[in-house]
C-alpha cells in the first residue's frame, strides 16, 4: 500500500499490547480450493464487481496468480479479491511469492499486494477506490508486516525514539497511540522478516485487534479497530469481523495454502 498523505497521531494511556490469549478450535480450514474462485469476488477500479475480463486473477496449477498474463511494465487495474463471508476471532495464515513483472506506475516500485481484514462497508469505498475500509497487513519487498489503517482506526504501540513519528515503528513495549481514521495511517513493522522465495504471513484477529506474524515472528500488533458506521459514515464503530482480502497494487505475485482458523478466547 503506498502511503497517500501525512499521517498525525495522537498519544493516548494505555499498556503494551500483549500476545493473543487465545488457543485454536479446530483444524486449519482452506479458503481457497486450488481449483476456482468460490467463495470469493473480484472487485477492480473501474470495472468494478466480478468484471474481471483482463484476467487479473487466475488459478494457475493450485495457487491464486496475479497478473499472470500480463505484458511487463504494462498498464493494469488495480483491485482486489475478496472472500464473500465475513471472518473475526481467527487466524488467517497464507504464503506468497512474488513474481518478476510488475506494471503502470508501479513498474520501477517495490513489489507491493496486501492481505486486509475487517472489510467493512462498500466495495472501493475508500477515497473512491480501488480499497474499502478496512485494515492491511502489508505485502511489500522489504516493509511485510506494516500497519495500514485505511480510513479505519486503531491503537497500538510505538518506538518513542524514532525519528518518523508521522509513520512510527512499532514496539511492543513502547508508547501507546491511536491514528486518526483518515487517509492511509501507516505502522512499521518492527522487524524485516521477508526472505526470498516463499514467505509464510499469519494475522490473529481477536476481538477488536490483530497481531501480525510474518515467518513465525510477531512483527506488528493492533487494538480497537474502528471503521465508519455503513449507515452513518460520520461515525465510527467498533469492528471485529469483516471480509478478507488479497490486492492487485501492480506487481506479479503468488499466495497459496490460504487458510483460517477459529479461535476460542481463553480466561
Amino acid at each position: 500500500m503506498m502511503k497517500l498523505g501525512a499521517i498525525f497521531l495522537t498519544v493516548i494511556c494505555g499498556v503494551a499490547l500483549a500476545e493473543p490469549t487465545t488457543q485454536p478450535s479446530g483444524d486449519w480450514k482452506p479458503l481457497f480450493n486450488g481449483k476456482d474462485f468460490d467463495g470469493w469476488y473480484t472487485y477492480l477500479k473501474g470495472p468494478g464487481k466480478d468484471n474481471d475480463e483482463m484476467n487479473v486473477f487466475q488459478v494457475d496449477n493450485g495457487m491464486i496468480h496475479i497478473y499472470k498474463d500480463a505484458d511487463d511494465g504494462s498498464n493494469q487495474p488495480f483491485g482486489y479479491l475478496a472472500t464473500k463471508d465475513e471472518f473475526g476471532d481467527c487466524r488467517i495464515r497464507l504464503q506468497y511469492k512474488w513474481g518478476t513483472k510488475r506494471f503502470g506506475t508501479r513498474a520501477q516500485a517495490r513489489r507491493d499486494s496486501g492481505l486486509l481484514y475487517f472489510f467493512t462497508g462498500p466495495d472501493g469505498a475508500f477515497a473512491n477506490g480501488p480499497w474499502p475500509y478496512s485494515i492491511e497487513c502489508q505485502i511489500q519487498e522489504n516493509d511485510v508486516g506494516d500497519i495500514y489503517f485505511i480510513g479505519t482506526q486503531g491503537t497500538t504501540t510505538v518506538d518513542p525514539s524514532a525519528k518518523d513519528q508521522k509513520q512510527p515503528t512499532f514496539k511492543p513495549d513502547g508508547e501507546s497511540k491511536t491514528s486518526p481514521a483518515t487517509g492511509n495511517n501507516r505502522v512499521i513493522r518492527s522487524k524485516m522478516l521477508e526472505k526470498d522465495g516463499w514467505n509464510t504471513v499469519e494475522v490473529v484477529l481477536k476481538g477488536d485487534g490483530a497481531t501480525h506474524i510474518v515467518n513465525g515472528e510477531v512483527n506488528n500488533q493492533l487494538t480497537g479497530a474502528r471503521a465508519p458506521d455503513p449507515s452513518n459514515p460520520g461515525q465510527l464503530i467498533s469492528i471485529r469481523k469483516g471480509k478478507i482480502l488479497l490486492q492487485a497494487e501492480g506487481a506479479e505475485v503468488w499466495y497459496r495454502n490460504i487458510e483460517v482458523q477459529p479461535l476460542t478466547p481463553q480466561p
